[in-house]
């Protein structure tokens, strides 16, 4: 497991589900992923279907933009939760972890 990888399992199991629900002010990222789901199959049909590439490319540029909202939820939800009850010298630790994960996903 990479070290970026650690830090997402050290995510306590309830701040990932509390973010796919509604809770602590998040946005509901399963109705979200869902729609997601249904952009992907989408895309899918459109190419079935001989769309152009333009069509196609808008779409899945629509697909990234939801995804990178998404990821961005969830590492807010985290960072919220490391610094409300993580005791400061861990939070701080998970903080620096977390950077790294966001320089990942830009």
């Amino acid at each position: 497991m990479r070290q970026s990888d650690e830090a997402l399992s050290a995510t306590p199991p309830d701040a990932v589900a509390e973010a796919a629900g509604a809770g602590q002010g998040g946005a509901d990222l399963g109705l979200r992923l869902r729609r997601i789901e249904g952009q992907i199959r989408g895309i899918a049909r459109m190419i079935d279907e001989d769309r152009t590439c333009e069509d196609v490319i808008t779409q899945l540029l629509a697909v990234r933009a939801g995804m990178d909202r998404v990821a961005s939820e969830i590492v807010r939800l985290h960072v919220d939760r490391c610094l409300r009850d993580m005791p400061p010298e861990r939070a701080s630790d998970e903080v620096v972890r977390i950077v790294a994960l966001l320089n990942k996903i830009s």
